[in-house]
């Protein structure tokens, strides 16, 4: 009899582990779940590229995508006006490395790029920003 009770409670833990842990991850970092697709929002993508004189250019995020890897590449697409598209906590996270990246394809001192993303149709936007210096 105890057996089949420590059983059932065994069960009802994976369930309810089962449940809780992709809904709580819903409401907060993502932790517990795959992040990619997580959640869906507008983001735009702004980059400049300071030359040797001390000019910044603007630079399309579109002009980047073909050098890209295809998932980065499909991001880039169209991202100098916002867009839908998922949630770009990884790409966030690698926002700078991101930065180094358009150092290599534009030739320039540094480089800055700004994320500019609107999560609930409020129009309320969060930046985030990463610079660099290609040297």
């Amino acid at each position: 009899m105890k057996r089949v009770q420590l059983r059932h409670v065994h069960l009802m833990a994976g369930v309810v582990l089962l449940c809780l842990l992709p809904i709580g991850s819903a409401f907060g970092s993502g932790f517990f779940s795959w992040t990619m697709y997580s959640g869906s929002g507008e983001y735009r993508i702004d980059i400049h590229v300071k030359d040797a004189s001390g000019r910044w250019h603007a630079v399309a995020p579109t002009g980047l995508a073909d050098a890209a890897s295809p998932a980065a590449g499909d991001l880039l697409v169209g991202a100098d006006h916002f867009r839908r598209g998922p949630t770009l906590t990884v790409f966030r996270a690698h926002l700078e490395d991101f930065a180094r990246f358009v150092c290599r394809e534009r030739a320039g001192a540094s480089v800055e790029v700004v994320l500019r993303e609107r999560r609930d149709g409020s129009g309320a936007e969060h930046d985030t920003t990463a610079r660099v210096d290609c040297r």
